[in-house]
């Protein structure tokens, strides 16, 4: 394995094979780069480096913008097609538990290896938030399939309902990516 370079001013960290005449990140002069010790083993290493959680996260995210921007524009453009928006929420809420569920499970997964334990304050406030994330998912695709019988279209009141929750999933995504950010970097040892 090649030894591992860290750029001094960014701490941007490459393989010293694949480190050219300027630092990827920051873009300073190759010189500055300094030795650097993985302090992670190899075996979490695998693990973190395929990167499972911040890849997932973005599904739910996305999902829960989309319905909410549909949505939005079927309340101030009702009758531009009615019928072939409430499929398309329809069928973005009915994958949103999924990628919910997706995300959370990859958070745990990433948790664990990163910090061989999920039973710090961090981790707990993300695992209670996620929790939520998950009803809230739940409820907006409730909410999307509670029509009445042969209706082909949503009503005011169900376009606020979806609109609202599908915000509250998109805001808890928002509040677990701050918390997120900032265990990004977060290792343990070992």
């Amino acid at each position: 394995m090649a030894q591992l370079m860290r750029c001094k001013p960014c701490g941007y960290i490459i393989s010293e094979d694949k480190l050219g005449d300027t630092c990827p990140a920051c873009g300073v002069p190759s010189k500055v780069f300094e030795p650097y010790k993985d302090r992670v083993s190899p075996e979490r290493r695998k693990i973190l480096d395929l990167d499972l959680h911040p890849i997932a996260v973005h599904f739910p995210q996305t999902l829960a913008v989309f319905i909410a921007q549909i949505v939005l524009v079927n309340l101030i453009f009702p009758e531009f097609k009615p019928t072939e928006i409430k499929s398309f929420v329809q069928f973005m809420a009915l994958l949103l538990p999924f990628a919910v569920v997706g995300a959370f499970l990859s958070g745990i997964i990433d948790g664990k290896a990163r910090f061989k334990k999920l039973k710090t304050t961090a981790l707990t406030r993300k695992i209670i938030f996620g929790s939520m994330m998950i009803i809230s998912s739940g409820l907006v695709t409730l909410f999307s399939f509670n029509m009445p019988d042969g209706a082909l279209e949503y009503n005011t009141i169900q376009k606020i309902i979806i609109l609202l929750s599908s915000s509250v999933t998109l805001a808890i995504a928002i509040y677990l990516a701050v918390i997120g950010k900032k265990l990004m970097y977060a290792e343990m040892p070992g």
